[in-house]
């Protein structure tokens, strides 16, 4: 299970990387099969890890989205101020 835990996270790494959009929402599941793995095997040094992991999406999904509504809302500017003139 640890093999594919591990697998998933490196996809979603480089997705988030990539600022691939999904790459932000199987964060979750993800780290909810890591918080899984941790309780069941009762490998606790993981879970400031999940823990932190979890965080980390969460914020880099909403700072994602800021700054893609911030691009959305100057090129809109733009396309008023052009089709004013």
């Amino acid at each position: 299970m640890a093999w594919l835990i591990s697998a998933l996270s490196v996809i979603r790494e480089e997705l988030m990387i990539r600022k691939i959009w999904w790459g932000w929402l199987i964060t979750i599941p993800i780290q909810a099969a890591w918080l899984a793995f941790v309780v069941t095997t009762e490998q606790w040094g993981l879970l400031p890890l999940t823990i932190y992991k979890t965080l980390q999406g969460c914020r880099g999904a909403r700072r994602w989205y800021r700054e893609k509504e911030e691009i959305a809302n100057a090129e809109k500017e733009a396309h008023m101020e052009s089709s004013d003139r």
